[in-house]
């Protein structure tokens, strides 16, 4: 995203205000104390590296060694947080013995890890840690996903439960009316998955509906599988009657051609 004299301008207000409220730890001369309090020292130096290359190049102009100075002691305040943070999560999680550290500890340590500076996440030292942590945190991204979809979605994971209890050869009419129910009530990614998977078994899609959705003629799934439009007709007419296919499965709304 290209910088505006605006974000230029709102990088300096900030950087105003964070050095107003730093104040009572800057020398006149803008040297800063090392007594400042740590989450200030924090404040300051992600204030200063947050603002915009175009700001940097323009201090660097006025005073080059004042922004050097700068920088680097912005740099090196990140670095320290950074690797405070990391020492301060392991020690918590290192309380507890293998496979009983609370999520939230867990939840900081991986944090801590992934939000470490790019010259600590591309050390080769460091490489185990950071695939656990970028590893757990996918982990936990899923299961936090899967709970909501379980919120969102009961009837989906009520029919799931149920088809894993039914003998689908059996009665392959019931269990493919099941499965299209399942579809139907399924959160968007189980769609998708599934659309992926029928995809080699259908005809090419040429048009879908308004929320992307692939549609199929008769005529295209007559052809597809060997049949004539009549006795597919027939055969969803059979379904229909069986109360084995919704009627609201036959789209009758607008479609658009693929291009």
């Amino acid at each position: 995203m290209a910088t505006t004299p605006n974000n230029i301008e709102a990088a300096k207000q900030r950087i105003a205000e964070a050095t107003e409220v730093c104040s009572d730890w800057l020398d006149d001369d803008g040297t800063i104390s090392t007594d400042m309090p740590p989450d200030l020292a924090n404040h300051l130096a992600s204030t200063y590296l947050a603002a915009p290359p175009e700001l940097w190049e323009e201090w660097r102009q006025a005073a080059p060694q004042e922004a050097q100075a700068i920088y680097q002691w912005a740099s090196a305040r990140i670095t320290i947080a950074a690797l405070e943070r990391i020492e301060a999560a392991a020690q918590a999680a290192s309380a507890y013995p293998d496979g009983e550290c609370p999520p939230r500890t867990l939840d900081e340590l991986a944090a801590a890890f992934l939000a470490a500076p790019e010259g600590y996440r591309n050390d080769p030292r460091n490489a185990e840690a950071i695939q656990w942590a970028q590893q757990y945190q996918a982990q936990q991204q899923e299961r936090l996903q899967d709970e909501q979809e379980r919120r969102d979605y009961p009837r989906f994971f009520e029919l799931l439960a149920h088809m894993k209890t039914i003998d689908r050869e059996a009665d392959q009419e019931a269990s493919t009316a099941l499965m299209l129910e399942l579809y139907d009530c399924a959160p968007p990614r189980y769609q998708q998955e599934a659309e992926m998977l029928a995809a080699p078994y259908l005809p090419p899609t040429t048009h879908v509906d308004v929320d992307g959705h692939p549609v199929y003629s008769v005529e295209q799934i007559a052809q597809h599988f060997g049949k004539t439009p009549e006795q597919v007709a027939a055969d969803i007419e059979h379904l229909q009657s069986k109360g084995l296919m919704d009627a609201r499965r036959l789209h009758t709304g607008a479609t658009h051609r693929l291009q």
